[in-house]
């Protein structure tokens, strides 16, 4: 069965979202060492305000990245003194997102190299 249009772009947006949050949330942990849901939420939400993921949504791919290997967790105190779960990359995470970065980088750029030519032709 197809998709409606709409709802076909809103699945491949979303997609196309978790995946640059994917790259987002381990350049976070990266940069900033263990934190925990809430708090990566929050640093998101202050670097692209209106634009940030839900809550649900960072977890999902806390899970996803943990389930690949690149993140572990652990329990911990956080500030108010509650239990929180802290996310932490594992080593080797700094070699796969350098790696990331630069496909991405290849593949936007082809992408906007080959529109650009076609708004060219049609020009």
């Amino acid at each position: 069965m197809v998709l409606s249009v709409e709802k076909a772009v809103d699945k491949l947006l979303r997609d196309l979202r978790v995946g640059l949050y994917s790259i987002v949330v381990l350049d976070l942990l990266v940069r900033r060492g263990s934190l925990y849901g809430y708090a990566i939420r929050r640093y998101l939400e202050e670097a692209a305000p209106g634009i940030a993921p839900s809550e649900s949504t960072i977890y999902d791919v806390l899970k996803r990245l943990e389930k690949l290997g690149l993140l572990e967790s652990y329990w911990a105190r956080g500030p108010a003194g509650t239990m929180r779960k802290y996310y932490r990359t594992r080593p080797g995470v700094e070699e796969v997102l350098y790696k990331l970065v630069m496909q991405l980088r290849q593949l936007l750029g082809n992408i906007i190299c080959d529109v650009g030519g076609r708004d060219n032709e049609n020009g």
